[in-house]
């Protein structure tokens, strides 16, 4: 690597790229909803919407899976700096905020894998170039079918595809800080000194993580080939002290039990890919082709950044390229690291490109000089068709015409905030981003803790071998279990993205339909839902079904649910964290409440604490003392682990920015000396 550049040398590469990008995906900075229907995008929005009202990380959010702590509903980073701009912004809706933001990590995506460029090389031709490069072309659509088929019609850059049609925006904003976290982990390592930059790199480190779990699984891979490119005790410490610190500022929200959970739900979440033998010889595999490659640089002169690049290149190939071609899975949903693929793939020739002109001669030095020609036609004619009609592509949709609107507008109108949906596609992922409505499922499937709500929406849903006649009656039984006043039902020419239900029809008889916003969609109402009811506690689950069809243990919980003879008790949320019970609690009944169970909620009767346990469905069981006219309050105020983590991050915060401090204040008075 090149001595240090001039300060500010990389300010008009930098601006160049960002304003080229900008220029390009202009519409997003001002789109409130992308024209494809299909994207996660609406559920983040709504992530953003919640955390701009509610930005409390130890808090409880009630919208999705029954309730959850705020912590399962995501990693933060990028819906924190939405909340943010949402409150700073306020003229502006929800959707816009969050299309400008991810549109400027988009931009930003460009100038940092340049920036990585020119940190490595000092030289800022290379870096705009590699930028550039990096901005038009998708080298996957030449090595993977199924992403050359999934771009016709949409000419556009893998991470474009990415973020805008299925709204991956967390995804490309742990994508853009990546480069940025690579070069100050590198410097970090490589000092002699200091502390500053250690915690830089943490920090840097951290936000890749706390941004996105996809990009933390990815930083992780990177942060081992960056270790085997180190060979070096000393640097390699110094690259753990800062993994290590940024492990420290993030575990308040990455805590041992979130990775767990999300390393058990990964195994079901898009597919199946149970942890089973074929994972382990395909680890080691990429295992024993980094060490190779590794020991194979000794054979040549030192070339640390190329042999980096090499290892991720090979690793992150290895991984998709496993997957698309052979059908093999080293990890759970290989294919959404496509990305990073392409980003070391390309950083890769372009260091090649570099040192192939610098180090050769002559005809060597020309048949480089041709290969770099080739390249650029061939990146031109893919993005040609990007260049002309990228605006056209990323044409603002007009949501408030969509079905997916009407829906969300009616049970906006006519759903209380005590009520719940079973609601499901593109519908029910658009929700959250207009209107605060809560859904029996939700969003984030790998932070779920209680596995009984997906096998119930699977068998809704699928109706899958369910007796002849009886889908109808299992569905809603199972929808009474889960709490859900109504249900969103839709048939196979639905203009709605996706067509969940396989028997859409088989609620006609069974449940009364509130609403029809067409022919094709239909909102019925499961009468009698309420989320507290009086049962005995022999009522309760007995055990907790295996599956959907699984209803035995249901049997008399359902029966109770529909005694009319029983009193009633009325549910009311005060705030996300706080909910009250009320109405009678005779002797020798227990109050099933349809929220999930989670170890941060106390429950108060009078002055005294009263009993909560968890039942077979994940919700909670209170035991009140009898009184005839009760008041049940409930209060979140955080897991007690989720809450220790929190202490530990702050005060490693503190302690790591009064070193920097201290180290600056030495610093000072060394040179004064």
């Amino acid at each position: 690597m090149s001595s240090a550049p001039r300060r500010g040398a990389f300010l008009w590469p930098a601006a160049l790229l960002f304003l080229f990008n900008a220029a390009l995906v202009g519409p997003l900075f001002v789109t409130e909803r992308a024209s494809d229907k299909g994207s996660i995008e609406g559920a983040f929005i709504g992530l953003a919407r919640f955390f701009s009202h509610h930005p409390n990380p130890f808090g409880w959010h009630p919208y999705w899976y029954g309730g959850a702590p705020a912590q399962y509903t995501y990693t933060p980073g990028l819906h924190y700096i939405n909340a943010l701009a949402m409150r700073l912004l306020g003229g502006l809706k929800p959707g816009q905020v969050y299309h400008a933001v991810t549109a400027v990590f988009y931009c930003l995506g460009a100038v940092t894998m340049a920036y990585m460029v020119y940190f490595f090389t000092r030289e800022r031709w290379w870096a705009l170039g590699a930028g550039m490069l990096y901005s038009l072309w998708s080298p996957a659509q030449w090595l993977i079918r199924e992403v050359r088929v999934a771009s016709v019609g949409f000419e556009a850059p893998w991470r474009l595809q990415v973020l805008v049609r299925w709204g991956e925006g967390p995804h490309i904003a742990s994508l853009a800080l990546l480069p940025l976290a690579v070069c100050a982990l590198w410097k970090a390592a490589n000092q002699k000194r200091g502390f500053s930059q250690t915690f830089l790199a943490a920090v840097l480190l951290a936000a890749v993580v706390l941004i996105n779990w996809i990009g933390a699984f990815a930083l992780g891979a990177v942060f081992v080939c960056l270790m085997l490119t180190l060979w070096s005790r000393r640097a390699a410490l110094r690259a753990l002290a800062a993994a290590g610190l940024a492990y420290l500022l993030a575990v308040f929200w990455i805590s041992p039990s979130f990775i767990r959970t999300i390393a058990f739900n990964a195994q079901t979440v898009g597919g199946h890919y149970e942890y089973h033998l074929d994972m382990v010889w395909l680890l080691g595999g990429a295992a024993a082709g980094l060490v190779f490659l590794r020991l194979a640089f000794r054979a040549f002169p030192p070339q640390p950044y190329l042999g980096f690049l090499v290892l991720n290149t090979f690793f992150f190939g290895y991984l998709t390229l496993s997957s698309f071609w052979f059908h093999r899975y080293m990890i759970p949903q290989p294919e959404r690291y496509v990305p990073e693929f392409e980003l070391f793939l390309i950083l890769l020739w372009c260091e090649i490109f570099r040192l192939g002109l610098r180090q050769s001669a002559g005809r060597r030095r020309q048949v480089v000089g041709l290969a770099m020609v080739a390249l650029a036609v061939l990146a031109v004619g893919q993005s040609r068709r990007y260049l002309r009609r990228s605006h056209r592509m990323l044409r603002p949709a007009r949501a408030e015409e969509w079905v997916e609107y009407k829906i969300a507008s009616w049970l906006n109108d006519h759903v209380s905030r005590n009520d719940r949906v079973f609601i499901l596609g593109s519908e029910g992922m658009s929700l959250n981003g207009w209107f605060d409505v809560a859904q029996a499922k939700g969003w984030f499937d790998p932070g779920v803790r209680h596995a009984v709500v997906l096998e119930f929406t699977y068998q809704i849903s699928s109706s899958m071998n369910a007796p002849r006649g009886r889908e109808g009656a299992i569905a809603v039984e199972l929808l009474k279990s889960l709490g859900a006043r109504y249900v969103v039902v839709k048939t196979p020419n639905s203009s709605l993205a996706y067509h969940d239900f396989v028997q859409p029809d088989k609620f006609e008889g069974l449940l009364p339909a509130v609403y029809r916003p067409t022919p094709e969609e239909a909102i019925y109402e499961v009468p009698g839902v309420l989320l507290a009811h009086l049962v005995r506690q022999e009522e309760l689950p007995a055990r907790t079904p295996v599956n959907g069809l699984d209803i035995g243990p249901l049997a008399r919980y359902v029966a109770a649910l529909d005694d009319p003879s029983r009193p009633l008790l009325e549910t009311k949320w005060l705030t996300p964290n706080q909910l009250e019970v009320q109405g009678p609690f005779p002797e020798g009944m227990v109050a099933s409440l349809q929220v999930s169970h989670a170890d941060g909620w106390q429950a108060i009767q009078g002055q005294a604490r009263i009993p909560i346990e968890r039942d077979h469905l994940g919700f909670m069981v209170l035991h009140p003392h009898p009184e005839q006219n009760g008041r049940l309050l409930l209060r979140y105020s955080g897991e007690p682990e989720q809450r220790f983590c929190g202490w530990i991050s702050l005060l490693t915060l503190v302690a790591s920015v009064a070193a920097v401090v201290l180290e600056k204040l030495w610093g000072a008075e060394e040179r004064k000396l």
